[in-house]
């Protein structure tokens, strides 16, 4: 197995959520490769430290109670169909009606009808009713929405779901252009994880392109999903070496990102990057962070360093 695949199994390795022949293979790795190894231990960890807070359970009346205020607000609260009725009634019993006032009425009835006619293509007509399934992206059509994301094992080719002012689809490469637009759009604007999750392994193997690059940075140091987060580390670390940005971006995440698994990925590539830019800020977490496993491997990337200017 590689290192991809093994690091994959790790997590759901602890839950026993992979076949037993997944996870003999994934162990054979790990005994071979220490950065895994330092991987598995780093989620073995935080397994352990979620597994010590246990959960506090509600008290049985609390259920009762919000049930109880949610059904009297309902109550309370007149429905919008029967307030906008309540509101035209009260204009009308006010208005005075008057022929001059309902021949007007009926002028504005007549021109918003031929307004709309204009609007809305004729039934039947060419290019009328929705876009079929398989549809190109129609160019300049702006995407209002994404609605499905699927790919292939490989993550290369995907199939995109959408709407425009019709419903459409596209299908093909994330190095299609057009593609990788709406990929990107979907790890920065959706607000189903699910999908920015799909969205973000599929651009995965287009990181030299700056947008891609630029948009999983992003997403590393922003998106609210712990998964997102470290899934856009995975993308990244192929440039960690060539990447000042990237390394900054793993910094970052080693210093402020709430989640632990998170943070003990960041640090275990900047500690095998060997950046003399970054000895300053790992000399500090090596002092200070309160987590002992990122003082531990900051402490490697700082005395790795003092022994190469030994040299």
């Amino acid at each position: 197995m590689s290192c991809d695949q093994t690091r994959r199994t790790i997590l759901l390795g602890l839950y026993a959520e992979v076949p037993e022949t997944v996870r003999r293979g994934g162990q054979e790795h790990i005994a071979a490769c220490e950065s895994c190894r330092l991987a598995e231990a780093g989620e073995r960890r935080l397994h352990a430290m979620l597994s010590e807070r246990g959960g506090v359970d509600p008290a049985d009346s609390l259920l009762d109670r919000c049930r109880r205020d949610l059904s009297a607000a309902l109550d309370a609260e007149p429905s919008p169909r029967v307030a906008f009725s309540r509101r035209l009634a009260s204009f009308l019993m006010g208005s005075r009606l008057s022929p001059a006032y309902g021949l007007a009425l009926a002028a504005a009835g007549f021109f918003a009808g031929v307004v709309a006619l204009r609007l809305v293509p004729t039934l039947g007509a060419p290019g009328a009713g929705p876009a079929p399934i398989g549809a190109a992206v129609s160019p300049g059509a702006p995407v209002s929405n994404i609605l499905s994301l699927e790919s292939t094992p490989d993550r290369d080719h995907v199939r995109l779901s959408y709407d425009t002012s019709q419903r459409a689809q596209i299908e093909g490469s994330a190095a299609d252009p057009a593609i990788r637009e709406l990929l990107v759009a979907t790890v920065r604007d959706s607000l189903n994880a699910g999908l920015r999750l799909e969205a973000i392994e599929a651009l995965g193997r287009h990181i030299e392109d700056d947008e891609v690059r630029r948009t999983l940075i992003d997403a590393l140091l922003a998106d609210d999903n712990a998964g997102a987060r470290l899934l856009a580390i995975e993308a990244l670390h192929g440039l960690m070496a060539a990447d000042a940005d990237v390394r900054q971006a793993l910094l970052e995440a080693v210093r402020r990102d709430v989640n632990p698994g998170v943070r003990v990925r960041a640090i275990d590539l900047l500690s095998a990057a060997r950046d003399e830019a970054m000895l300053p800020a790992m000399e500090l977490l090596a002092r200070e962070d309160p987590d002992t496993y990122i003082r531990m491997r900051s402490t490697d990337f700082v005395d790795a360093m003092h022994a190469r200017a030994r040299r």
